[in-house]
């Protein structure tokens, strides 16, 4: 059997193996049996799956990158799809520190120790830090001054697009 990989395109130059009944077809992987492939074949096979598997990476990327452009040109968080569900979520990235030094003025010692380590020597020095995990519940506990320190120390959030298949009802 004669079988050359072209990987740039994609495809198979044979007289016997087309592209229609290749790995690459739409068809169920089991129909193709690769065990009749050469060493060479073989590995043309997998050139040819690698470069299918990036290009279809790239063109992945794009597509995700232009649903979130048009995302943030709405100001939405949330695409429509009858079996996809589209979604921008964000998460806490953390707080500008240099404007979370307020607390210490608006909160007693024993409270800010709770989640503050002042600079100090071991082997090396330690920069100031703040524990965000008692931070958060700071503006519910102490009120509007510490949540307006704290949401103004808020760096911006990191967002990623998230899309998976929606769960069938029923």
């Amino acid at each position: 059997m004669i079988f050359k990989a072209n990987p740039d395109e994609g495809t198979f130059d044979s007289p016997t193996i087309g592209f229609a009944r290749g790995p690459f077809s739409s068809q169920p992987s089991g129909i193709f049996d690769y065990s009749t492939l050469s060493d060479d074949e073989l590995l043309d096979a997998w050139q040819i799956t690698t470069a299918n598997l990036r290009r279809l990476s790239d063109a992945q990327g794009h597509i995700e990158l232009l649903l979130r452009q048009r995302m943030e040109e709405r100001e939405a968080i949330e695409i429509f799809h009858p079996t996809l569900s589209v979604k921008l979520e964000s998460r806490h990235t953390g707080y500008d520190l240099s404007r979370i030094q307020a607390l210490k003025e608006l909160l007693p010692p024993d409270v800010i120790a709770e989640a503050y380590v002042p600079a100090h020597e071991e082997t090396i020095t330690v920069l100031d830090k703040w524990d965000a995990r008692k931070l958060l519940g700071w503006p519910k506990r102490f009120g509007k001054k510490v949540a307006e320190v704290l949401e103004q120390a808020e760096l911006p959030r990191s967002v990623r697009l998230v899309i998976k298949p929606k769960e069938k009802q029923g």
